[in-house]
């Protein structure tokens, strides 16, 4: 009987062991597998181009569209980055991206007031996240390890391991998953904001990996090219705004614009927009007190894809002609001036120069442009 006892207990501690080993191989495969995705460089266009790569279905890209809709994910869609170590985790978190958070107490709330950054007022709904939450949610979904303490700008209680921070205007931004593909389990999405100004919120092109964990997240960049006129987009060289700067242009009636829109140039530079041009009736902001309707705006003339002036321009409507005369209560002053771009212009230059506009110190002239026509004055000017 004995015998038989001591031969069961063996055979339950084998059977422990090998379950508890196999539990330990599964759980170490998944850290290999999630540091193997951590590692690894992904390069989107690579993708893109392999003949390995399949196009995700419809069902696939809805399935996208509800995960970037949801608050665990929406974060990364709202910023740009090449790096996870670049993200604005101020935005990310904006809205509690979906982190389970702390019950509120008195004592919570009187901590939060009595902080600077709450401007000792409680206007919105007040939220507490701890540290250990937010540390693995970065970890989980972009595999870093880092130090949000002095970067968050939410209030944190240092003895509770607590950050504070109040829910005001929602940053959420619908967004769909308008195509992608994907290679093995690395996923290339192209993400297009719904109901908003392209210019103001373009295509993305976001690179995620699969893992056991959910969906690590690589990059997140803008997508220019899409609707633009191919003909009129091109790399310039102007190293005085950024490394790497690229001019696109949407024509009238194209993607992007309707048919009574003019047409659109804008400037990029390292994947960001740096300057955006419509040339036709300029509607300005109205000053208090003023007489006149003024908008600023920088020129580039650019020769082989090399900029050769910058000019700013300052246009007037003046509003203190014929009231009875219309056309000429709406003539426009077009202020040129040329800028001195191999430098940066202090603040305190730049207001000199719009002083000197003010002042009417340079060319004045007067009337109506098209781009064309305004191109030819200022090339005869100068």
């Amino acid at each position: 009987m004995k015998k038989l006892v001591v031969i069961l207990l063996i055979g339950l501690l084998g059977i422990g062991g090998a379950i508890y080993g196999k539990r330990e191989y599964n759980d170490y495969q998944k850290e290999a597998q999630f540091q193997d995705a951590i590692d690894r460089t992904v390069d989107a266009d690579e993708i893109e181009a392999s003949k390995e790569a399949v196009d995700l279905s419809w069902d696939e890209c809805k399935e996208f569209t509800e995960l970037l809709d949801s608050d665990e994910y929406n974060g990364f869609y709202r910023v740009t980055f090449d790096n996870p170590k670049d993200i604005d985790w101020n935005e990310v978190l904006a809205d509690g991206a979906g982190i389970p958070r702390e019950k509120i107490t008195k004592e919570d709330k009187k901590f939060y007031l009595d902080d600077d950054r709450s401007y000792n007022s409680l206007d919105h709904e007040l939220i507490a996240i701890s540290g250990a939450s937010i540390k693995d949610y970065v970890y989980k979904h972009t595999g870093t390890s880092i130090d949000l303490k002095d970067d968050l700008l939410w209030v944190y209680n240092k003895d509770k391991d607590v950050y504070y921070n109040e829910l005001g205007y929602l940053q959420y931004i619908p967004c769909t998953c308008v195509s992608g593909v994907k290679l093995n389990d690395t996923y290339v999405l192209e993400i297009a904001a719904d109901d908003y100004d392209f210019f103001d919120n373009p295509n993305k092109k976001m690179v995620l990996i699969k893992t056991e964990n959910g969906y690590l997240v690589k990059s997140n960049v803008n997508v220019w090219e899409v609707g633009n006129d191919k003909k009129l987009t091109f790399d310039v060289d102007i190293p005085q705004l950024a490394a790497d700067v690229r001019l696109v242009t949407y024509q009238s009636g194209a993607a992007h614009l309707d048919m009574d829109d003019p047409s659109r140039l804008v400037i990029i530079g390292d994947n960001q927009l740096i300057d955006s041009f419509t040339i036709s009736t300029c509607y300005g902001d109205e000053e208090i007190g003023s007489d006149y309707y003024t908008n600023q705006m920088q020129y580039y003339f650019i020769k082989d894809n090399e900029l050769e002036m910058r000019y700013c321009l300052s246009y007037d409507y003046d509003n203190t002609a014929d009231e009875d005369n219309e056309a000429e209560e709406n003539s426009l002053i077009a202020t040129v001036k040329p800028t001195d771009y191999t430098k940066n212009i202090p603040d305190d230059e730049v207001m000199s120069l719009i002083e000197d506009i003010e002042e009417n110190k340079f060319i004045d002239l007067v009337g109506k442009y098209t781009a064309s026509e305004m191109i030819q004055v200022i090339s005869k000017k100068y």
